[in-house]
């Protein structure tokens, strides 16, 4: 269900920033599938859940969900580097915290990040040979993006991915209520020792909110100068 977010975000940032994770994706296909999916599913899955869902979300234990949410979200956004995927990566780093929160357990976020890349390499895998069946040059889709798109067919990918989007965060939405009702609040209510406001925002944040803007503004300096 957070896929079509995902893509929709996604899409959204290509008309500043090129879609380099989907590029990635399809100059690996040549590796046997499951080596793929180890690569690009497994090993984010654990080792940036561990990260930001462990450590990071770990570090807002006190402090209200949706401030752990937020902040989890936007730091699994500036842990990406890249432009295009700031903005799902800052959705679904929120939805894992949620579930993280909510289930106790951080294989939930764990299972779900799995899930979300190995979808995108298994996509990719059926893109491949369908191209390879159709007799069309694999090289040239994978240089294909929104500027290969008319404006047709760029509005209907736009509305047809909104759509999508909206239907799977309703989705999300109902499936977290019933993670709760089984689990309890207990995960997600405020829990500070004490109604002292918590500030989140704090000097090495900033600084890391600077150096990722730097870092930003340097990919569009290359992606624009070139």
């Amino acid at each position: 269900m957070a896929q079509p977010i995902a893509m929709f975000l996604s899409l959204i940032t290509q008309f500043v920033f090129p879609n380099r994770i989907s590029q990635v994706v399809s100059t690996l296909n040549d590796i046997p599938l499951i080596v793929r999916i180890g690569i690009i599913a497994l090993t984010p899955a654990i080792c940036e859940e561990v990260t930001m869902r462990g450590v990071v979300l770990g570090g807002y234990d006190n402090i209200d969900i949706k401030k752990s949410a937020l902040m989890t979200g936007l730091f699994f956004g500036i842990l990406h580097m890249d432009g295009n995927q700031l903005l799902y990566a800052f959705a679904l780093g929120i939805i894992f915290a949620y579930l993280v929160r909510i289930t106790g357990s951080i294989y939930a976020s764990m299972i779900c990040h799995f899930t979300v890349n190995g979808t995108q390499v298994l996509l990719s895998e059926l893109a491949t040979r369908m191209l390879r069946l159709s007799g069309q040059s694999i090289e040239l889709a994978q240089n294909t993006g929104i500027s290969s798109m008319s404006a047709a067919q760029l509005i209907n990918t736009f509305f047809s991915l909104l759509i999508a989007a909206i239907v799977g965060l309703g989705v999300i939405i109902i499936l977290m209520q019933k993670l709760i009702g089984i689990h309890g609040k207990r995960g997600i209510e405020n829990m500070s020792l004490d109604e002292t406001p918590v500030k989140v925002f704090n000097w090495p944040v900033y600084a890391a909110l600077i150096l990722y803007a730097f870092i930003i503004a340097g990919q569009l300096i290359t992606i624009y100068k070139g």
